[in-house]
Formats: C-alpha cells, sequence, structure tokens
C-alpha cells in the first residue's frame, strides 16, 4: 500500500505533504493539502499535484476559508527546519526543538483551532493579557521576557500560515512586545561561590555536586544533566562533556554542536565520589541507569524525562540558597557566567577558556585545538584555588 506523503487523520480523511522544486524560482517549495474521500482519491490527489508541480503548473491550495492554524504546524517545521540562520548556517538545534516545544506547549494549545480568516490583532493583544496573567504551577507568574518568546514565536508561525494561504500580512506582524525588565546574566565572586557551595552541601546535596561542575567546568545545564558515568574517565583524568539532553532526549554533542573535554582535577574527581557514595548509601532508584545526576523517579524509561533532572530542581534550590545568604538571585545558566567572570580573574587567557566552555567560532576552535589537557588542568586549577 503506497503511503508515501499521506498520512491518515480520520476515517476519510488524509493530509497530503510533499516537497517539489519550483521550475520557474528554483526554490524548494512544500505542497500541504487536506483532502476528504478515500485512500485511493487520496492517492490520485496526491499523484495528480505532484505532476502539476514538476510541469510549475501546479494547481493553487485549497482555500483558506475553514482552515485552522493547526493545518500549518507540518509545513512549518519543514519550514523552519530546512531554514538557514545568520551566515547561511543551519539553524541550530537546540533552537528549534526550544522552538518547537514553545509552539507545542503553550502556543497551539492557545491558537490552534483558529481559523486563519477570522484572526483580528484584538484577538492577539487579548491572548498576551491571558499570557500576563498565566501562572505557572508554583503560582508565580511567567516572565515578560517569555511571553515576549511565546509572541515571537507565534508571530513566525503566523507569518508562515498566511503567507502559505495567500492571506496577505498576518496580524500577528505588529504585536507589541510585553513591557517588563528583562533581567541580565549575572556571575558571583569567588567567596560568594564558596558560600553557594557550603549552603547546598547542607540543605541541598542532592545539587551539590552538580552545582559544582557548573560554577568549575563552565558547562551548560543541558551538558551536565547528560553526563553518564562513563563520561568520568578517572584513569586518564578527563570528564567528557560530548552530549546534552533536552526533556529526557540525550542527543551527541553540545548545543553549539561541539564536544568538549575538561580535566578531572582531583577537587573535581573528590567531589564526584562524595556524590556517587551518598547515591549508594540512599540506594537511589536512578542507580539502576548510568547517569551521574538521575532524577527521582523509580523507572527512568516511562518517566517524562526519562530519568534525567531537569532545571526547575536547580533554579529552586540556587533561588531558596541565594535568598537565605542574602546573595544575589542566580539561575543554573548564571554558573557558567561566574566559570568565565573567575578565570579570566584567575589570569587565564582568553583562548584557553574558549578551549575549555566550546564557546568559540568554528574558526577559533579550529585554531586553538592545540590545546592539551595539561594545559587546561593547570588553568583549572588556578581557578578552583581562587575559590579558596
Amino acid at each position: 500500500m503506497d503511503m508515501t506523503n499521506l498520512k491518515k487523520i480520520g476515517p476519510s480523511k488524509w493530509r497530503i505533504r510533499f516537497k517539489y522544486r519550483d521550475p520557474l524560482t528554483g526554490q524548494q517549495k512544500i505542497y500541504h493539502e487536506t483532502f476528504n474521500g478515500t485512500l485511493s482519491d487520496a492517492r490520485a490527489r496526491r499523484d495528480e499535484q505532484k505532476v502539476r508541480a514538476r510541469a510549475g503548473s501546479l494547481s493553487p491550495a485549497p482555500p483558506a476559508q475553514g482552515r485552522t492554524l493547526a493545518d500549518y504546524v507540518d509545513s512549518y517545521v519543514a519550514m523552519r527546519t530546512s531554514k538557514s540562520g545568520r551566515g547561511g548556517r543551519p539553524i541550530r538545534r537546540a533552537t528549534l526543538e526550544k522552538e518547537y516545544y514553545t509552539l507545542k506547549d503553550h502556543v497551539l494549545p492557545d491558537v490552534g483551532d483558529w481559523i486563519l480568516t477570522e484572526i483580528k490583532t484584538s484577538h492577539l493583544e487579548e491572548l498576551q493579557e491571558r499570557w500576563t496573567a498565566k501562572e505557572k504551577p508554583s503560582g508565580d507568574r511567567y516572565a515578560s521576557s517569555t511571553i515576549n518568546t511565546w509572541t515571537q514565536v507565534l508571530t513566525l508561525f503566523m507569518r508562515h500560515a498566511f503567507r502559505v494561504a495567500s492571506l496577505g500580512e498576518s496580524p500577528a506582524e505588529n504585536l507589541p512586545k510585553v513591557a517588563g525588565t528583562t533581567r541580565e546574566g549575572r556571575a558571583l565572586n569567588a567567596n560568594q561561590v564558596r558560600r553557594v557551595l557550603d549552603q547546598l552541601k547542607i540543605d541541598y546535596p542532592q545539587w551539590y555536586a552538580f552545582a559544582f561542575l557548573g560554577f568549575t567546568t563552565g558547562a551548560r545545564f543541558s551538558e551536565i544533566s547528560a553526563l553518564h558515568w562513563e563520561d568520568v574517565d578517572e584513569a586518564r583524568k578527563v570528564l567528557h562533556l560530548g552530549h546534552s539532553q533536552y526533556r529526557g532526549t540525550r542527543k551527541k554533542l553540545n548545543k553549539a554542536g561541539r564536544y568538549v573535554q575538561i580535566p578531572l582535577v582531583p577537587t573535581m574527581a573528590n567531589v564526584l565520589r562524595w556524590h556517587r557514595r551518598r547515591l549508594i548509601e540512599q540506594q537511589h532508584p536512578g542507580l539502576a541507569t548510568s547517569i551521574v545526576f538521575p532524577a527521582e523517579v523509580e523507572d527512568a524509561s516511562s518517566a517524562t524525562q526519562r530519568g534525567y533532572v531537569s532545571p526547575t530542581g536547580l533554579t529552586k534550590a540556587l533561588t531558596r540558597t541565594c535568598k537565605a545568604l542574602g546573595i544575589p538571585r542566580i539561575t543554573p545558566h548564571d554558573m557558567r557566567r561566574t566559570f568565565n567572570t573567575l578565570m579570566l580573574e584567575s589570569g587565564v587567557e582568553k583562548h584557553v577558556l574558549q578551549a575549555m566552555t566550546g564557546h568559540s567560532t568554528d574558526e577559533m576552535t579550529i585554531h586553538y585545538s592545540h590545546i592539551s589537557l595539561d594545559y587546561k588542568s593547570g588553568a583549572l586549577n588556578r581557578m578552583i584555588e581562587h575559590l579558596g
């Protein structure tokens, strides 16, 4: 049974979708249609439209009347995946994933069933007001920067839908940003880092080793949470940061598409051994996995995060710890900022820092690829000594 480019979405309802190159412009396009009828009729319709596409006489898409925003999700995702970002490079995988989950979890539940021809700017302004008043499970409201991120994804999505439907400019184009202050990144000094780590070890021991790595490697949350014990190479004294995870999906390389090796200096190795002993003493359910920082779940295979931790727990621990110590609140990503700051204050050269964080251009990564682990180890030890 030939189901290529066909997907059944109802008893007698089919989604036809295929890519083709417009012979007139040379651009790759996507044909998308919802078709009512039998499977045989749907196959015939698909084949007919493919022939027309190759001939450059493809009939226009079905009228947008009655079509909802949800009908344009597949073509939008395909468009964004194939689109190039700055400098002609593909859009980063992490960016696409974040955008997709924003669309799926926050935008579509509110606008997916809206009929394109009925959407007005006033509807979108009311939606922004509802988002501004929306509360998290904790009872806190979402930050203005978060609402503006949702608005940005909504704008891109609607721009695509209206263009495909030939309806002119989307009413989302002129949506204003939600007023409010966006929190700037923050870095702690050496004394503050010591106090935070000491307090975490007492009040939130499950996050102590994680935070220690955050402050002393500059790795992102997605990289540290993706660590497995085979990444901790005590024999070669290396910590392999070769994966990242988001919402329980572990993938090769970090957010920037790079693999980073960090020297496993003695202090760091001791902290990880302490963490391992604690897991064993508590008979942590995550011991069944090889995850270094496993979540508190009995069955990792069926859990939402597949046994990996989410940033929510660490964010709460850092917020409460900083408040108790009278230190400005920091987020998990601020640990990376702190690492960069402390390394520079310790006299580490910028190119060495770039080689350790993987936060440089491709050209810089290649240029400084000769930096040895011993050299990195000396730099890292100097920074840890700076902590006291």
